[in-house]
This record gives C-alpha cells, sequence and structure tokens, in this order.
C-alpha cells in the first residue's frame, strides 16, 4: 500500500499551566481524523463558475438534461481535480458545457473512453500533493 504524503500545518495552541513551568524545545504532535467521503477525479477543464460564483460542473440526468452542480475542490494539480458534490452515477459533459444551458434537453454523444475515474471513498485527511 503506498505510503500517504503528509501535510504539515504550522499552528499555536494555548494550555493551561497553573504551575508555570517552561518547556524548552517542547513539541507536540496533532492527528485530525475525518470520515471518508466520495470523491470524484476529473479535468479542471470541466470546472465552471455557477451563477453564485460556486465551483461547478455540467452533466445530465436519466432525461438527457443538462444539470449543473456544485462541488468543493478538495485538491487540484493541473491534469486533475479532485471534488465531492457529485451524484452516483454521472454523466459528464465534457465537451461544448459552455454551450449548453442547464435545464436544456440534449442528444448525448458517448466519450470514446473514460473522462472521469469511478467515484471512490477518499480519506478526507489525505489530499493529493505535488
Amino acid at each position: 500500500m503506498p505510503k500517504k504524503p503528509r501535510v504539515v500545518f504550522y499552528i499555536e495552541a494555548t494550555l493551561d499551566n497553573p504551575a508555570g513551568k517552561r518547556l524548552a524545545g517542547g513539541s507536540a504532535e496533532l492527528t485530525i481524523t475525518l470520515p471518508p467521503r466520495q470523491v470524484h477525479t476529473l479535468s479542471p477543464a470541466l470546472l465552471s463558475l455557477n451563477s453564485e460564483g460556486q465551483l461547478a460542473v455540467k452533466h445530465l440526468d436519466e432525461n438527457d438534461q443538462v444539470q449543473q452542480t456544485a462541488v468543493e475542490l478538495v485538491s487540484a494539480d493541473t491534469q486533475r481535480a479532485y471534488v465531492t458534490g457529485l451524484p452516483d452515477p454521472l454523466r459528464l459533459i465534457t465537451l461544448g458545457a459552455g454551450m449548453v444551458e442547464t435545464g436544456e434537453t440534449v442528444t448525448p454523444v458517448p466519450a470514446e473512453e473514460p473522462i472521469i475515474s469511478q467515484p471512490t471513498e477518499q480519506d478526507s485527511s489525505y489530499a493529493p500533493v505535488d
């Protein structure tokens, strides 16, 4: 199993110290465990802003109508964006999303190769980093 990268955050903590003792060079380790969540991996080019200014993705519902769903960006690099908030299953609009409006009925043309990964349960404390 590949080792998860560590992310380091610098924090300042205040603790009760009624005796007024000092601990020179002291350090601490804190682990924050969050519940797993469903994450979709897709091209960052497929992200857009909705009318409320939120990151969103356009996709089709079961009636071939265009839907736009707000997503939360977990992590991103130049090749991939990791987002939460999308339905499962998902038919993603990969070409022409900027030319269709929410609610419009379209005739989908399936992609030759999958553009989006299957959703996965991802430990929320793990986000891919460069």
